[in-house]
């Protein structure tokens, strides 16, 4: 159950009965590129959630 839901994304307990959130972007990166910015917070949402499909 642990494993599956790690490789999800999606929030669990780990075996130390922590509570780990379910995965999502951070703050925006203050690199050159600017790629934060191009993109609506639901587009990002999107690329996460398609990213835990695989």
């Amino acid at each position: 159950v642990i494993r599956t839901s790690k490789v999800r994304g999606v929030e669990h307990i780990n075996w130390k009965r922590h509570l780990i959130p379910s995965r999502s972007t951070g703050a925006a990166c203050k690199c050159i590129l600017q790629c934060f910015t191009n993109f609506s917070d639901d587009e990002k949402s999107e690329f996460v959630a398609n990213l835990n499909q695989f």
